[in-house]
């Protein structure tokens, strides 16, 4: 636009110059001519200035726009999908009975029995300990994982050498499960042996009675 302006008013003054022989009327029309068109030059550049600028402007405004409806779209996102939360997973020993009444014995007798369990819980489960409070009663338990609804056993053994009366043991039985530990009871009656100094008593007894 500049280089066109430029080339307008070389235009002229080589005309001015060559007007010289020329009627001064012709030449003020040349010259309000050219001016005319170097006004409309003007107007044409202004014209084409704004409407490059307001172009601009409507593509910044899209722009924007557009950046808006992908922050609009990206919290809808967020919101419509939140973030889950995965909940662990744990075993559950699950016993059918956890005390056992064997009833009464003679001293010196020997109890097995097996407390049967259940893992509930969805992790697989593992027996860690099972310890009794008394060396008279010694537990078992199984050395592999139990999966989820698999079952198993605690095996009790109670020797009662030595014991007399009333009796009860506790096991307790420690897991990785959610409701550990267990505790387990054994209990019953251990009535005392007849001594042999009876029994020799009453053979001789006997033996005079016959005599």
């Amino acid at each position: 636009m500049i280089n066109q302006l430029k080339f307008l008013a070389f235009f002229i003054i080589a005309g001015m110059a060559c007007s010289g022989c020329t009627d001064p009327k012709k030449e003020s029309l040349i010259k309000s001519d050219s001016k005319a068109k170097i006004e409309e030059l003007k107007l044409t550049k202004k014209d084409s200035t704004a409407f490059q600028i307001q172009d601009t402007t409507e593509q910044q405004k899209d722009s924007l726009t557009i950046v808006e409806d992908e922050s609009s779209s990206q919290e809808e996102e967020i919101i419509e999908k939140p973030k889950k939360i995965k909940k662990k997973q744990y075993s559950k020993i699950h016993f059918e009975v956890v005390d056992f009444d064997f009833g009464e014995i003679t001293e010196g007798d020997t109890i097995d029995y097996k407390f049967k369990f259940t893992n509930l819980g969805k992790a697989e489960l593992e027996v860690l300990s099972a310890k009794a409070t008394c060396g008279c009663t010694q537990p078992s338990f199984p050395f592999i994982g139990i999966p989820y609804k698999g079952e198993g056993v605690i095996g009790v053994k109670y020797i009662s050498v030595g014991k007399s009366g009333k009796q009860e043991a506790s096991i307790t039985v420690k897991t990785n499960g959610a409701n550990s530990p267990v505790v387990l009871k054994i209990f019953g009656y251990v009535k005392d042996k007849p001594t042999q100094k009876g029994f020799e008593n009453e053979r001789i007894d006997t033996s005079e009675t016959n005599k």
